[in-house]
Order: structure tokens, then sequence, then C-alpha cells
């Protein structure tokens, strides 16, 4: 029978080996969380550009009151001719499986929609530690990103539906940014219970990696969907939910408190 090789520490203890280990598999487990994340947080700033029509609305709707004049009289009634232009929130184009819409939604309401995830992530920082320590580590990361793939989920349905509410779409990416920020607090106490002191930044580092990962995969390919895809946007928000459910059972299934 093989006996497990050990690495003697400074302090003359010694430690299993990190790979495989039940740390290095809850390690890649935050790595893949943190991509989850950072992918369902820049997934608006990224398809925003594809969803908003930066034309304004011309003649959508117009409705014309014009008096029949003689030639010598237009100037005259060209001052009583009045044209009434009712703009409309969302143009529909193209086909897919998504019927492709883009928004005229003014640079105002572009700021608070992306900045919403930040008004909710700033207010749950200091709540997650306090989360992680009472309730548990394990289910406070499933809490999270449980949540913010149901709120990302019903951003996408509701991008379907023929009229898409401005403010629900700003209370749900506030939503997302209240769930995920628990995350780090939450990791912070996570490693404290499971790694000694000696390989924290290790496992810490694996975990971390997936921020950077995540961000630039969902650059990267939700460019390319809004390019080349029919609707390619509203498919940024599905991969991102999707992803977000088949991490939460990995999670459920495989990880424990301490």
């Amino acid at each position: 029978m093989g006996t497990e090789t050990t690495v003697v520490l400074v302090d003359g203890q010694s430690r299993p080996r990190l790979i495989p280990s039940t740390r290095f598999t809850l390690a890649l487990l935050v790595f893949f969380a943190f991509i989850v994340q950072y992918s369902q947080r820049v997934n608006l700033p990224i398809a925003i550009v594809c969803m908003v029509n930066r034309t304004k609305p011309t003649q959508h709707y117009l409705s014309f009151d014009v008096t029949t004049a003689l030639p010598n009289d237009i100037l005259e009634t060209a001052s009583h001719s009045s044209v009434t232009t009712k703009p409309t929130n969302i143009l529909m184009q193209k086909g897919g499986i998504f019927q492709e819409k883009q928004y005229y939604w003014s640079e105002l309401q572009q700021q608070l929609l992306l900045g919403g995830y930040w008004a909710g992530y700033i207010f749950t920082q200091i709540p997650g530690g306090w989360f992680a320590t009472n309730i548990g580590v394990k289910w406070v990361y499933a809490g999270s990103l449980g949540t913010s793939s149901l709120a990302t989920l019903a951003l996408t349905i509701m991008y379907m539906m023929s009229n898409t509410h401005f403010i629900l779409a700003f209370v749900l990416r506030c939503i997302i940014g209240l769930a995920h920020g628990v995350l780090f607090p939450a990791t912070v106490s996570l490693w404290s219970l499971w790694a000694v002191p000696q390989e924290r930044s290790t496992l810490a580092s694996i975990g971390f990696c997936g921020t950077h990962l995540g961000t630039s995969l969902t650059m990267l390919f939700g460019g390319l969907l809004c390019r080349y895809v029919y609707s390619g946007w509203m498919y940024l928000f599905v991969i991102t939910s999707i992803l977000g459910f088949l991490w939460l059972i990995l999670w459920i299934a495989l990880t424990a408190d301490s």
C-alpha cells in the first residue's frame, strides 16, 4: 500500500500533499465561483453596447394636421402644420431564437443600470463576513451565486418580453450586486477554516485567478456574440446564468463548511 507523501514545513510540522486533496478541489470550486461572479458582473457592460440604439427614434408614430392650401398660401399654413412624434422604448428587428431588440435608453438610464450593481455591492461587504461566520461559508457561497444566477435569468426573461421595465432591470442589477458583495469576505473566512497558514496564499491565489479569467472570457465571447449572432447579447445573459446554476450543483454536492 502506498503512503501519502508529506512536506516538512519550516516549523517542523508536516502536512498532507495538496494535489490531489479536498483542499485543492475546494480551491478549484472557488476559482470557478469567481469566474461565474465576474461573468455576471461584466455581462451588462459588454452587452449594453449592442442593446442600446445610439440613434434617436424618429417618426415611430406620426400624426399630421396640415391644411390644404393654394401655392401663395403655403408659407402661411406652414406655421399651422403640426407633427407629433411618439417615441418607442424598444426597437425590434432581425430573427433568431430570440427576437433581437434595441433599447432607446438615455445616457442617464445607462449610467444607472451600470451603477446599479455597485449600489448593491457596497452594502454586503461587512455583512458578508458575519454571514460566513454565523451561517457557514458553504451556504453563503451558495446563496450568493444562486441569487445572482436567478436575477440574471430574470433579466433574460424580462428582455425577451415585449415590454422591458427599466426600473425592474435596475432593481435586478442591484440584487446581483448585493449577492456578489459577500463573496470576498466569505473567501477569507473559508481559508481560515480549510487551510493552514503556510498554504493559504497558494489556495487563495488559485481562487482569485478566476476573477481575471471570468472577466477576460466574458469580454471576448460577449463581443463575438454581439457582433456575429442575432440577439447575441441575450445569449450572454443566458450563458452566465446557466453557468451559475451548474456551479451551484457542484458546490452543494462537493463542499462542506469545515
